[in-house]
Parts: structure tokens; sequence; C-alpha cells
């Protein structure tokens, strides 16, 4: 039976690296990380994390806001997951 998901998006992360040398020079897009997040299917923070791995420059104030925004995010769900009760 053939995989319902794209084969970019069951990647482990070596392989995710391996095959993003390739795809990163083809992006077009302004934002390299949520590109990137959706094209692999990993969240922001994993996207920000594997390709500082791949040597592109992302501020750490920037992973900071991502970290806040994933709290916010996570409280909101939580919030109207009880309120659901």
């Amino acid at each position: 039976m053939k995989p319902s998901s794209p084969k970019h998006k069951r990647l482990k992360r070596p392989e995710r690296l391996k095959s993003a040398r390739r795809w990163l020079p083809k992006y077009t897009g302004k934002n390299i990380v949520k590109g990137y997040s959706k094209h692999f299917a990993v969240d922001k923070i994993c996207a920000v994390i594997e390709l500082r791995m791949l040597g592109y420059k992302i501020s750490d104030q920037y992973l900071e806001q991502l970290k806040a925004n994933l709290v916010v995010r996570q409280k909101a769900k939580e919030r109207r997951k009880r309120e659901k009760v």
C-alpha cells in the first residue's frame, strides 16, 4: 500500500538535512523558517535548529519569540479544552 503523505514529510532529521541542501536553493519565499517547517512538516523551532545546522543565521531573538508563541498557543488550547468540558 502506498503511503498517503509525501516522502519529504516523512523524513527523519538526517534525511531532512540531506534533502534540505537540495531544496533550500530552490526556495523563493520570504520566510525561510516558515517554508522549511511547512515543506518538511516540522514545527518552526525544529526548523530554526535544523536551518542553523545547515549554516543559516537565525537570531536568538526570533527563536525566543517562537518559543513564547508556542507557550501562548498551548495555554489557549488548554483553556479551550477546559471550556469545552
